[in-house]
């Protein structure tokens, strides 16, 4: 039986003790305050250029994070415009697939909706991507 009392990514993700998890913020409609904040979530270095080739490099490295499981959660897709969607869904999909080289990491990212550009729907909980450095 469903707790319908806690929030639904717990309901989806299981319990992890060695769990990064965050939730990324949605309503932010602005590219660059979007990349600000999430890099700010992420705690990505100084050197971090909130731009998408920096943002692309920091969430392939993330080694900063002592935690072996990183978990990005999205409560809707956020509200840059759909061409952005489609860049950061992108690098996140390929970052994702990418670790599997390195025993550090664990990336899940997951959408509580399919993810669509200019917002969409699909199954709740739909974990996007998943990869393991391991």
């Amino acid at each position: 039986m469903i707790n319908d009392t806690k929030p639904w990514f717990e309901m989806v993700i299981p319990t992890i003790d060695d769990c990064f998890s965050v939730v990324i913020p949605h309503e932010i409609s602005a590219t660059l305050s979007f990349l600000r904040e999430v890099g700010s979530i992420l705690k990505f270095p100084d050197y971090y250029g909130e731009n998408w080739n920096a943002f692309e490099e920091c969430i392939n490295d993330l080694s900063w994070i002592k935690e072996k499981n990183v978990v990005l959660i999205h409560n809707e897709m956020p509200k840059i415009p759909a061409d952005q969607q489609i860049i950061y869904v992108d690098i996140l999909k390929n970052a994702a697939e990418s670790w599997g080289l390195d025993k550090d990491h664990i990336l899940i990212v997951v959408f509580q909706s399919t993810p669509e550009p200019g917002g969409g729907g699909g199954d709740v909980g739909k974990a996007l991507v998943k990869g393991g450095r391991g």
